[in-house]
């Protein structure tokens, strides 16, 4: 099935991460990760009805006024 090149070049490969264990790290729990929340969310985040933007709001990505 294999060749005994192949097969010596995988054994060398495992040998070179023999000492390297693969981590996972998970994304934080935030609205755009959390599948509950993405499904059953309400709304958007930012402005998508005005080109300004209200004080109280300030920080809030306004959608309408990207330049192109």
């Amino acid at each position: 099935m294999f060749d005994k090149s192949t097969i010596t070049l995988f054994m060398a490969l495992l040998s070179c991460i023999d000492g390297y264990a693969l981590t996972h790290y998970p994304p934080s729990n935030t609205a755009n990760t959390d599948l509950d929340k993405v499904i059953n969310g309400t709304g958007a985040p930012g402005i998508y009805w005005s080109s300004n933007t209200p004080d109280e709001e300030y920080g809030t990505y306004n959608w309408c006024h990207v330049s192109f």
